[in-house]
């Protein structure tokens, strides 16, 4: 696990269960509580204290899942462990009692693998395998551009998140078709990698008339690496007509997103472009 960068997942799941096994040991030793009783406890804490942290902070279901497997699970393997301390006599038989019956002991082995193999797909797939891990894993790139391993894409409706609620957004959707404003938009020349590239936008009210001193902005999304998205603002250059340089660092296809603001009027499209090799 050196080659992968500890993510917050690992650390919060790790300082969780120091703080469970030091709280089991003081009530082990200090109660008169035997140790599945004590298991129990710990449990019943730290599942009840995170299920409402989990839930306000919410990640995903995976995420959420890993926790509360660690949680219940390990104070179960020390009430395990601690009850083979307390069980030293024979049973009718003479035969020492075992301690640890091979179901017990499978289900424990199969929810820790399942929550380790979990935390390592959660891992690679938020921070991507370390250099050296990509070099080892694929094939070198033919294009000579830079490999990586992580899965970022580009979030559904992501110039959307300041929207709290469906319906604001479907309100303001059918606002928007009331006011009639119409918007023609393109590139000056056919874009290419690495290249600028004058984008420009018309904007027309209902009636034919220039939509002037408007803020007209929006963003580029890259659908494979939401971290080449590139934002832009576009400056009013005659009455209605918005113009920008941009530049694109990748070719092939890209996500338009773009906001039209004139006071409380408001206008959002989307659309997508084809960038050239070069």
């Amino acid at each position: 696990m050196e080659e992968f960068e500890i993510t917050s997942l690992v650390k919060s799941v790790g300082i969780v269960l120091l703080l469970e096994i030091i709280l089991f040991a003081i009530l082990y030793r200090f109660t008169r509580l035997q140790g599945k009783q004590v298991a129990l406890v710990v449990a019943t804490i730290a599942v009840g204290l995170f299920i409402p942290v989990g839930i306000i902070g919410w990640r995903s279901l995976d995420y959420f899942a890993i926790h509360v497997t660690f949680f219940a699970t390990i104070p179960y393997v020390m009430g395990i462990i601690t009850t083979h301390w307390e069980i030293r006599e024979e049973d009718k038989n003479g035969h020492q009692r075992r301690w640890f019956h091979w179901g017990p002991a499978t289900m424990v082995a199969f929810f820790i693998g399942l929550a380790t193999v979990d935390s390592f797909i959660i891992s690679v797939a938020e921070k991507g395998l370390s250099e050296s891990g990509v070099q080892r894993f694929f094939p070198a790139s033919q294009s000579g551009s830079e490999v990586t391993s992580f899965f970022p894409g580009t979030v559904s409706h992501d110039f959307h998140e300041k929207e709290e609620q469906f319906n604001e957004y479907l309100k303001a959707q059918e606002k928007q078709r009331k006011q009639g404003w119409q918007v023609r938009k393109g590139w000056l020349h056919k874009p290419s990698v690495n290249q600028p590239a004058t984008f420009k936008v018309v904007v027309t009210d209902k009636s034919g008339n220039p939509v002037d001193h408007a803020v007209v902005d929006g963003k580029f999304l890259r659908p494979s690496d939401s971290h080449l998205d590139v934002a832009f603002e576009l400056t009013e250059t005659d009455a209605g007509t918005y113009r920008h340089k941009i530049t694109l660092p990748e070719p092939g296809r890209w996500d338009l997103v773009l906001e039209i603001r004139r006071g409380d009027d408001r206008h959002e499209l989307k659309a997508s472009t084809l960038v050239d090799p070069g």
